[in-house]
Formats: C-alpha cells, structure tokens, sequence
C-alpha cells in the first residue's frame, strides 16, 4: 500500500458531497478535505493557506468555474495575509515585466491578452476576472513557464536535445525521469506513446515544466520570504508528485499544501497525492 492515508473517493461519493454542501451553504466555496474524508469551507482552511508558503492550485485549462474558484480562495485567505502572490503556467518567466506594467496599471486587459495569447494560447476571458482581482487588490502575478518551443522540443526528441542556447532559457535544472513518475503519469494520462522511447521524452517534457514552476516559485519566495504564492498550474503538475516533489527537493523545508480542481472517476487517492479537491464554487460553471 502507498504511504499516506489511502482515501477511495468514488464519483457517486462526490457528487452526494456537492448536492449536501450546496443545501447547507449555497454560497461558500467547499473543499475536499483527503485526510479527514469530509468537506470542509474555505473560511475554515484559509487561516491554515495564509501561514503556508506554496499553495498550488490544479486547474483544468479554460475553466472558469476553476478560475472562479481560486479568487474565492485568494479572497477568503486576503483578511489573514496581504502578502500573496499568484504563479501562474500561462505565462512565461520572460513576461514578468509586462505583468508587472499590466499590475501598475501601464497596461491594459488588451495588451494582457495578446501576451497571454504568445505565450500561451486561447482561453483569455477565463482567467481575466481572476486576473482582475489580483490587479485590484494587488497582488502580484508571476510568470512561472518557459518558451512552448522548448518544451515541445523536449516531447519530440528529449532534453538531452536542447543546445546551449535553448538551456540558457531555463533555471538550472535537471531532468531525471524515475520509474515512480512515469507511473504516476500514466495512471494521470494514460500512456498514449506506443514507444517506450516516445513515452520517456513525454516525461521529459513534463518534467521540465515541474521543475520550471518549483525553481521561479521558489525564487519569488527567497526574495519575498513573508509572502504566501499560489500557483496556477495543469491539474497534473499540482499533484504532488509533480511540482510540489521539485519544490520540496529543493527547498524540504518549504510548507505546502495541495488543492486539485477534481479526482478523475473511481480513482483512488491518498495524502500523497494532494490535500484538498474543489467541491463546490458559488460562480462559473462546474
């Protein structure tokens, strides 16, 4: 058996958990508490996300109701601790000063959206009341991911490929892929590479990604050491054998904690895995 507590969490379970959290409290925002198998409210979990130093927080991409949710939780956390940030996969580490203008009002939801549009893609009008909120209450947004070119690089013929050029783009990482992360990727995925070697160079890519988020995450933080960051990333780079194994790598010393946006019908999760899962959100769509 894994260590950690084994919590078998079923779809039916869940959505009994929903329809109950919504007769009691249509308007609070509720999560999955994995260890103590029973839900619980935001307000009651953000004293705890406030005197945590990473939140990282899975997303399914262009979800609203995802987006919508973490403003809640940025909200609910804000009356315990002003000095947040928010990472975020969308954008790249080398967008950092024009997230910083859009955050001092020098650029405008427009300009936001053809630099999300570069280095990300579609999907913009999710994210932008989350980014909204952030602006507003001034947060600040990080950059968190690296150039798309490298990282499909990476996925085709592997990280032993990039030239110096290309790892001059990247923080100092490495990339050594395990037995136990390619499981974990493909109990996530499913293995859809016929070839092992196709498979690995996935992998690869993955971890490039995990390690990125960890590495700029982490120097926010040692640069900002009373702040608490959350960061936005793929659902299966907030699981805890992504992202948060790289930060703790890193940094063991580091408090985590780990809210994913949903668990993938009949899985079966454990402390291990994650700490919390988006039950309910008072707006978007679910």
């Amino acid at each position: 058996m894994p260590h950690g507590l084994r919590v078998i969490l079923m779809t039916g379970l869940l959505c009994v958990l929903i329809l109950l959290n919504g007769q009691t409290n249509a308007n609070a925002l509720q999560l999955f508490d994995i260890k103590t198998q029973r839900p619980v409210s935001i307000e009651t979990v953000a004293p705890t996300l406030a005197a945590t130093q990473i939140v990282s927080v899975g997303e399914r991409h262009g979800s609203r109701r995802d987006h919508d949710a973490l403003q809640n939780i940025l909200s609910a956390v804000l009356p315990h601790k002003k000095q947040l940030a928010l990472g975020l996969e969308m954008f790249q580490h080398e967008s950092q000063s024009e997230l910083d203008a859009y955050l001092d009002g020098e650029l405008d939801d427009a300009g936001l959206a053809a630099v999300f549009e570069r280095d990300w893609g579609q999907g913009f009008s999710t994210v932008l009341p989350l980014l909204h909120f952030c602006r507003d209450n001034g947060i600040p947004l990080l950059g968190l991911n690296i150039p798309r070119d490298i990282t499909r690089k990476v996925a085709a013929r592997g990280f032993s490929s990039l030239d110096e050029d290309e790892l001059s783009e990247l923080p100092p990482i490495t990339c050594t892929i395990n037995p136990s992360y390619e499981d974990f990727l493909r109990s996530m995925l499913g293995d859809h590479h016929h070839e092992t070697r196709s498979f690995t160079f996935f992998c690869e890519a993955q971890r490039v990604w995990d390690a990125t988020f960890a590495v700029n995450a982490l120097n926010y933080l040692a640069e900002n050491p009373e702040s608490t960051v959350f960061i936005l990333c793929g659902s299966v780079h907030a699981w805890k054998p992504a992202v948060p194994s790289q930060i703790q790598q890193r940094a063991p010393e580091t408090t985590q904690i780990i809210i994913l946006p949903d668990i993938p019908p009949g899985a079966v999760m454990t402390t291990a895995d994650g700490d919390y899962v988006l039950l309910d959100s008072p707006q978007g769509n679910p």
